[in-house]
């Protein structure tokens, strides 16, 4: 019986302390919620929520802007040919078709200093006729065997 007695004072002071600790917890987790009230109310003295919305829409007024220079960078290397998407009046004087054939006649008789003629790729790869200048174009013109390209140039694999 003595055992049981002695088991049972064991149990009743196993369960004291579990309950004390399941105290001391609960203070220690009303503690921390308590300091993150307090950070939560720093922040928003801070950084009002108004602020925050308005920081959205500068990064995303940002962003928009670095696609749109992005994009007038890419047609600026490229120099893409948009006469396709540029129709001309030629109904009104003969003079304004005959100057616009002359300067395509003009364009096709450029030549480069390998004789490559103008907007044409040259023998020599990547190089292209731009301008009457030899420019590297691999996208366009391709690498000879034995190189890759490596955005408008090649190199060696």
């Amino acid at each position: 019986m003595e055992k049981k007695e002695e088991k049972v004072g064991e149990l009743e002071i196993l369960k004291n302390r579990f309950d004390e600790l399941g105290r001391d917890i609960d203070k220690y987790i009303n503690k921390v919620a308590k300091r993150e009230e307090r950070r939560e109310e720093r922040r928003e003295k801070l950084v009002p929520k108004k602020e925050k919305s308005g920081y959205f829409k500068i990064l995303i007024i940002l962003i928009i802007i670095l696609v749109v220079l992005d994009a007038i960078s890419l047609i600026a290397y490229y120099k893409p040919n948009l006469s396709g998407f540029i129709k001309f009046n030629n109904s009104n004087s003969s003079n304004s078709s005959n100057s616009s054939i002359s300067s395509n006649k003009s364009l096709a008789t450029t030549k480069c200093s390998d004789g490559t003629l103008e907007e044409t790729c040259s023998k020599t790869k990547p190089m292209y006729c731009y301008n009457g200048n030899l420019v590297k174009k691999a996208y366009d013109c391709g690498c000879p065997s034995g190189y890759s390209r490596e955005f408008q140039d090649c190199v060696k694999q």
